[in-house]
């Protein structure tokens, strides 16, 4: 299954919204913060970091599995493309 570029960048744009909301706004993501490792130079901590991953859960109705390789929960682009890959034409 090919996932558009569009999905990608939609979902992109509202995992960074969820780092936001997640966090309080104690941490904001911009289009500066976009690229490799993208989600880990935010610097948040593990409890934010755990936070983050479950409202991702509840926002798009996945499960991280033990296999999910680091490269996906750690920038925003691999992490929307996983995602997409998921959730499949409901992206």
């Amino acid at each position: 299954m090919t996932v558009h570029q569009s999905s990608i960048d939609h979902l992109t744009t509202r995992l960074m919204g969820l780092v936001e909301r997640s966090t309080h706004g104690q941490m904001v993501a911009t289009q500066e913060h976009l690229g490799a490792d993208s989600i880990r130079r935010l610097g948040l901590d593990s409890l934010g970091m755990l936070t983050f991953l479950v409202a991702v859960e509840d926002e798009f109705g996945i499960e991280w599995g033990d296999d999910v390789p680091k490269e996906i929960l750690t920038s925003f682009e691999g992490m929307a493309a996983y995602i997409a890959q998921e959730l499949g034409d409901a992206a």
